[in-house]
């Protein structure tokens, strides 16, 4: 696999991705703290971290919070290229889903529901995620998000994979 491919663990040490998350961290805290010491309407810290939550963090594809933590993903075509026609589920799609799902889940980002997906199909479709725009928030106790795979079909990005 080229460089341009992608590689399926991050090219960073565990301590430089938790160095990397806690300073993001440790700036929505301190917009928090800002939110809250300027007043302007904010009465608790629940109200002033939905604010700079939902309104005022940055926002960011998925695929660019995993490559500031060192990973990087090859689009769903290379997987593609890789799965020889009729193979079965053991093949090569198996080892980036598998890196992919880890990957997202050192974010707090869970990939639930896909009992019934083929490799492949599972791999293009967390491609197809990492596109996504989503506020530019650190993993912590309080934010989450979870991937649905269920009943994508009828999400306008999977009609093509």
């Amino acid at each position: 696999m080229t460089k341009t491919e992608g590689s399926f663990s991050s090219r960073l040490s565990p301590q430089q991705r938790a160095d990397i998350l806690n300073r993001l961290a440790v700036e929505r805290k301190h917009a928090i703290d800002t939110l809250l010491s300027d007043g302007d309407g904010v009465e608790s810290r629940m109200d002033a971290t939905l604010r700079y939550d939902l309104e005022m963090a940055p926002r960011v594809t998925q695929r660019s919070q995993l490559e500031r933590i060192g990973y990087s993903f090859p689009p769903h075509e290379y997987a593609a290229a890789q799965h020889p026609a009729g193979a079965d589920s053991c093949d090569i799609a198996w080892l980036p889903n598998t890196a992919l799902v880890n990957a997202l889940a050192e974010l707090n980002v869970f990939v639930v529901n896909t009992g019934g997906i083929d490799n492949l199909t599972l791999y293009q479709r967390l491609v197809a995620t990492l596109a996504d725009i989503v506020p530019d928030l650190p993993p912590s106790d309080g934010v989450q998000e979870y991937l649905d795979m269920m009943g994508v079909d009828k999400d306008p990005r999977f009609k093509s994979v």
